[in-house]
């Protein structure tokens, strides 16, 4: 990879933030940007992704990366997530950025979800893996997907996938 296409992946993720109505202000805008960019690059230089949390602060830009050992079960994501919570409190736009896998469950209720009835996303025949970003700006919270093709890598471009500032659309989980 070479700056050239680094830049591109930077401006192409700096676009879809600044399409997003309510517009965002220009500092989310550049966290988008960075954590969108970021999240990219790895997945196409084949490296692991860690997950990582992005903030601005009065115009400064601050990282924090991390990983989850599944031998540690949910406690590292619970302790990751009660952070992300205070930055939002203290800072001017946070980021979440994280892989995961996505599939569609056509027959499946909310109350499935909460109880335990389905297969998770990652044991889904039918699975999706993609880079992810939450972006977290006062109260509102949106949801970044870009999709990730294996053999050849590839990823697909950014999306706003959810917005709570829309009607019909929250962000539930331990992130959100």
């Amino acid at each position: 990879m070479d700056e050239v296409k680094a830049q591109e992946l930077y401006d192409h993720a700096k676009a879809v933030a600044k399409s997003v109505e309510p517009p965002l202000s220009e500092d989310a805008i550049e966290l988008a940007g960075v954590a969108m960019s970021k999240q990219t690059w790895m997945v196409l230089l084949g490296e692991q992704n860690a997950p990582g949390a992005m903030f601005v602060k009065q115009g400064k830009l601050g990282i924090m990366l991390t990983e989850f050992p599944d031998e540690l079960g949910s406690k590292p994501k619970d302790a990751f997530a009660a952070m992300i919570r205070n930055l939002r409190r203290d800072c001017d736009a946070v980021a979440f950025v994280s892989e995961m896998w996505m599939a569609k469950y056509r027959d499946k209720k909310k109350a499935d979800f909460k109880s335990g009835d389905y297969v998770r996303p990652t044991d889904h025949p039918d699975r999706q893996e993609c880079c992810m970003v939450i972006l977290y700006v006062g109260n509102r919270k949106l949801m970044f997907i870009a999709f990730i093709h294996r053999n050849p890598t590839r990823v697909d471009d950014w999306i706003l996938h959810l917005d709570s500032a829309k009607e019909d659309q929250g962000i539930e989980g331990r992130f959100a």
